[in-house]
């Protein structure tokens, strides 16, 4: 059995999914879900909901007792003993397997036993070789309707690009300021001149937490559509149109990755940050794939 923490936001989540789905396949094990950091935590001082009831994922949540299994006791002491004990002891004789640091670890794909999996797991590397069944679990289990099958069908039509400016937390909350880097307008402009260098005919789609803002400071030459609809429980909406676009300029947000990473069309251009944090505090080198153009 592996049972995975989930925690943060929706891309937050899918990766956390990704890792542990991976890994389940992997060790030929039935994979299980806690979902108990929704009930007391908050992430960047905001409440976050589980999500991926949005997919055809699974869903099979952990019971206290197989929790109590793996996971152990959650005393803060305990805790902080285990993180030293991951870096001292081999992934191999874990069972509460905790990230260690913020690239890949190929120390996880060697795993053969029943885990407890902890962290964010933010790269495509721990789940590469099961792209088509995550794909499958990333399905939106319910068909797109009304203005948002409106713009589907437009951006099928045309050469789309999905644009993601995320400010939000990370411009309002002081724990976030210092930490992350809102993408400047510079690196959008430099996006969007790279793929018009490839592609003709571009139409932009602007999604953002602040599309005011958005609507306000981006000046884009090119025919361009604010989607300011899609709110609250239906936010998860936004990440079904950029995955519909032919081409991505992401933020250095999960949200975003993943829209461009669900993105099917085979000549798909995708724009990503090089710099994801505002501090060179974590070693972001397996966050983005290689097709990827950095920016």
């Amino acid at each position: 059995m592996v049972i995975v923490k989930l925690m943060g936001g929706l891309g937050n989540q899918m990766f956390q999914y990704a890792m542990a789905r991976a890994l389940s396949l992997r060790t030929n094990t039935e994979l299980k879900l806690d979902l108990s950091w929704f009930a007391n935590e908050t992430y960047g001082e905001i409440n976050r909901p589980y999500e991926l009831s949005h997919f055809a994922a699974i869903e099979n949540i952990a019971t206290p007792k197989e929790l109590k299994q793996l996971k152990g006791y959650e005393h803060r002491i305990i805790k902080g003993l285990r993180s030293i004990s991951s870096r001292l002891i081999p992934t191999s004789w874990q069972s509460h397997i905790q990230e260690k640091y913020f690239h890949f670890d190929p120390t996880i794909l060697s795993i053969k036993h029943d885990a407890y999996l902890s962290g964010y797991w933010h790269s495509a590397k721990y789940f590469s070789d099961f792209t088509n069944t995550l794909r499958h679990d990333f399905t939106f289990n319910q068909p797109l309707t009304g203005e948002n099958k409106r713009i589907a069908e437009e951006m099928l039509e045309h050469n789309s690009v999905s644009l993601h400016i995320r400010r939000g937390d990370y411009v309002n909350n002081t724990k976030n300021i210092n930490f992350y880097e809102s993408c400047s307008l510079d690196y959008y402009y430099k996006g969007l001149a790279k793929i018009s260098s490839k592609q003709d005919n571009l139409r932009v789609y602007v999604f953002s937490d602040d599309i005011e803002w958005a609507k306000r400071n981006l000046d884009i030459t090119y025919p361009t559509l604010f989607i300011n609809h899609n709110q609250g429980k239906d936010a998860f909406e936004d990440m079904r149109l950029m995955s519909l676009c032919k081409h991505n300029i992401i933020a250095n947000s999960s949200f975003s990755w993943w829209g461009a990473w669900l993105n099917q069309y085979p000549e798909k251009m995708v724009i990503a940050p090089k710099r994801w944090f505002n501090q060179p505090l974590y070693d972001t080198r397996d966050l983005l794939p290689d097709s990827w153009i950095k920016l």
